[in-house]
């Protein structure tokens, strides 16, 4: 096995792990369980919508989502790397011929997928809401709240069956069950044009945001703690979407070059255009997707750094 394929196996190992100790974390369960609660009770307290139901519905829902994804992104890197080593249990991994990045990059793709995790079926969650919510404008909406209430009874079955079948992997079963319900069911929705296909797009804009957070935070964790990391999550998220106004503020300052720097967020957010209902072209996520993948590479590249820095023996 080379040098190359070793690495793969090691970060994709850590990962593994990593994943599996934040989807049993008592604080992340709460925020997707939370989250998806208020999503559902989106018609039940968003009731000023002045006959914009829809756009307030898919305002809502994909809010709730992007912070769903922003908490996990923040407390997962606490969690799974500036804890370890501060209480020094990352020795173990350390100790092994393991090169820095591959543990950084470990932990940030177990974060990054506990995040996607939550976000995929929020996102899912809010078109039904929508849907839900202007046929409820009309009063049409009883038979797709029959239609869906047996729906959430097939998905809860097949979760039984899955882990009965998976007694190892209970949780991925869980999930995979729920969320290819949720997919499936969209045909009960009505036509193609009203599943609000422009959420999903806005959605996957939404992961990308929580992913570039999340690598920042990461990065934090390998040097600065607990404290540290989400303190440098919130930097970059705050300063991420202010990063416009900055630039247009002080745009004859050669200084402001260095905003380059900062991942501009705002192009990472969907949200305005979904509740819209404007389409977001796969052009631009494709776009979207490579920009903030190369941030991602930038800052785990620096979480190495800041790592190989760090005395942890």
């Amino acid at each position: 096995m080379n040098r190359a394929t070793q690495t793969v196996s090691a970060v994709l190992a850590i990962a593994r792990v990593t994943l599996a100790q934040l989807v049993r974390d008592p604080a992340i369960l709460l925020v997707a369980a939370g989250s998806g609660l208020l999503i559902v009770g989106a018609p039940a307290y968003a009731v000023f919508h002045f006959g914009e139901v829809r756009k307030v519905m898919v305002d809502t829902g994909l809010s709730t989502a992007l912070l769903a994804g922003m908490l996990i992104a923040l407390v997962g890197p606490v969690r799974a790397l500036a804890y370890e080593l501060e209480d020094r249990t990352a020795l173990n991994l350390l100790s092994k011929p393991l090169g820095r990045w591959a543990l950084v990059a470990g932990k940030y793709l177990g974060v990054a997928a506990a995040a996607a995790g939550a976000v995929a079926p929020l996102g899912l969650l809010v078109i039904y809401v929508v849907r839900i919510a202007e046929l409820g404008e009309d009063g049409l909406a009883g038979p797709l709240l029959l239609r869906v209430g047996a729906l959430g009874g097939l998905a809860a079955a097949l979760a039984v069956a899955g882990c009965l079948l998976a007694p190892r992997a209970r949780l991925l079963a869980v999930w995979l069950a729920l969320v290819g319900a949720a997919a499936a069911g969209l045909v009960l929705l009505g036509p193609a044009d009203a599943w609000h296909l422009e959420v999903l797009s806005a959605v996957g804009l939404v992961f990308l945001e929580v992913a570039v957070v999340a690598a920042a935070a990461t990065a934090a964790a390998a040097r600065f703690g607990a404290v540290g990391t989400l303190s440098a999550g919130l930097a970059v998220l705050l300063a991420g979407h202010a990063r416009g106004l900055i630039a247009a503020a002080r745009a004859a300052d050669p200084a402001a070059a260095l905003l380059g720097a900062i991942p501009g967020l705002e192009a990472l957010s969907g949200l305005e255009a979904a509740a819209a209902g404007e389409p977001i072209a796969l052009g631009y996520l494709a776009l979207a997707g490579l920009y903030a993948f190369c941030y991602v590479m930038a800052l785990l590249l620096l979480g190495a750094a800041l790592l190989q820095e760090r005395e942890v023996a």
